[in-house]
């Protein structure tokens, strides 16, 4: 029933949720270790991630990109922001920014960044063809789109409509990873236009 009711009306996850989806069975299917590497994230990137919810795979990213790379990350809600602002503080992260902001309206000069990542988020964006738009136009030409879907997540949108939306807003379909459980696919902008 939750998933039928958030496919038919998606919307950002409640904050209370946050610590439940951040759990070690979670891990087990999505590893941190492996996460850079599903995302094409490497040290020195400008990137943005979308939805950090508890900001563990922020973590992650921001320690692959070292020190002269940067990750932003943003949160509609503002809870979220400072939950994952404090894990920041905590963990003496310097390269790492979050921020309130909406994916339908990025509030970013076009060609900001290198990548781009959503994990579990895609499927809570309610107008996606907006938000991928606006995904083509920060991302630098050739800069990659990282989507990740968990199917368990009431909100996990099929492989086949990810690739499909993602390439009618003109992304590339570079490749995909993941199992059973969870999948990861890699697109690339190849311009900085509009489709």
């Amino acid at each position: 029933i939750a998933r039928i009711i958030r496919q038919r009306y998606p919307f950002p996850i409640p904050y209370f949720m946050i610590h439940f989806i951040d759990n070690p069975i979670r891990r087990m299917v999505q590893p941190l270790h492996k996460h850079p590497e599903h995302l094409g994230i490497k040290p020195g990137l400008t990137v943005l991630e979308i939805g950090p919810g508890s900001g563990t795979y922020t973590l992650a990213a921001a320690e692959a990109l070292g020190p002269q790379g940067k990750i932003i990350a943003i949160d509609i809600e503002e809870r979220v922001v400072e939950y994952v602002r404090k894990r920041i503080v905590q963990q003496r992260m310097t390269n790492i920014d979050v921020r309130q902001g909406d994916a339908q309206a990025l509030a970013f000069e076009s060609e900001s960044f290198d990548a781009i990542y959503a994990i579990a988020v895609f499927g809570e964006i309610p107008d996606r063809g907006r938000a991928l738009r606006e995904f083509k136009r920060v991302l630098v030409p050739g800069g990659t789109l990282a989507i990740s879907e968990l199917l368990p997540d009431p909100d996990s949108q099929p492989a086949a409509r990810v690739r499909a939306e993602c390439e009618n807003t003109g992304f590339r379909f570079q490749g995909k990873t993941g199992n059973w459980l969870y999948f990861t696919l890699i697109f690339d902008n190849p311009d900085s236009k509009l489709a």
